[in-house]
């Protein structure tokens, strides 16, 4: 799971998106703290490596480039890196016409299955069938999913990262688990 950042840990890094303002050189700091993170936030839709390292390297350029038009919103740095990397998948699939890709461990689908269904406990069957209704998603329900049980992030960063308020980004997960889970036990009843 990814470490909640503490209030005074979350001040401690916007002096450095500060200082990276004043000298670009500090921007290596945050580069070294969040490329394994964007990156593999990234492999996770792309399943590319060549492409992913591609939209990494764009992820955060657009970073540095535009460090001036940050603000500091009481959010860790790496909440404006997911908005721009969720935003360069987005552009990546509408200008390829790529196939998207979901990548997950059993754990997860496991913790999505919890508040979907109420069972915690899932056959390679039902996995499958589950891994089958994900495909049927919209993209943005998609990515909701995705940053909330595959990437673990918190909802006040998803809610950033996809232009939402904090409690509009709990209500929609809360209807998708729903019709999620409506969708599956149907379908789990009919195994």
């Amino acid at each position: 799971m990814q470490k909640t950042l503490s209030k005074e840990e979350i001040i401690a890094e916007w002096r450095i998106v500060e200082a990276s303002k004043a000298d670009p050189a500090h921007f290596g700091i945050l580069y070294e703290r969040y490329f394994r993170a964007i990156f593999l936030f990234i492999f996770r839709r792309v399943d590319e490596e060549a492409v992913t390292g591609d939209l990494t390297s764009e992820v955060f350029l657009k970073a540095m480039l535009n460090l001036a038009k940050i603000e500091y919103r009481g959010l860790p740095f790496k909440a404006w890196l997911y908005r721009i990397a969720s935003n360069e998948v987005n552009l990546y699939f509408r200008n390829k016409a790529g196939e998207r890709t979901v990548n997950f461990e059993k754990a997860d689908i496991e913790r999505m299955m919890a508040e979907s269904t109420g069972d915690k406990l899932i056959t390679e069957e039902q996995e499958n069938i589950l891994a089958e209704e994900l495909q049927y998603l919209n993209e943005k329900d998609m990515q909701l999913i995705e940053m909330r049980f595959f990437e673990k992030i918190p909802f006040a960063e998803i809610a950033f990262i996809l232009g939402l308020t904090e409690n509009n980004a709990k209500v929609k997960l809360h209807r998708i688990l729903a019709k999620l889970g409506q969708r599956l036990k149907k379908k789990f009843e009919n195994e």
